[in-house]
């Protein structure tokens, strides 16, 4: 948790990838813009149908354009989520 609150303070470096239909909560908590609430939306919605493309993202209550447009460098719809904090510069 003290890393976590770390991150948000100094700001989050990302590496790798992640796929919205299997990430853990947690992973899901490393995209810009997503608390506990956001993530639980994301877990609900993957649920009732695989998520393909950003116009599912953008179904998901709680997820806007501009969110998905900073999620995009780290998004990927098959395979498995990479995505962790990177070092910082």
């Amino acid at each position: 948790m003290r890393n976590f609150l770390m991150m948000l303070v100094f700001g989050i470096i990302l590496s790798g990838n992640l796929n919205p239909n299997t990430a853990t909560s947690e992973q899901l908590m490393l995209l810009p813009g997503v608390g506990v609430a956001k993530a639980q939306s994301l877990m609900e919605a993957r649920q009732k149908k695989t998520i393909q493309n950003e116009q599912d993202l953008l179904s998901v209550k709680g997820i806007g354009p501009k969110l998905v447009e900073k999620w995009k460098p780290y998004l990927i719809y098959s395979g498995a989520t990479t995505l962790k904090p990177g070092p910082n510069p």
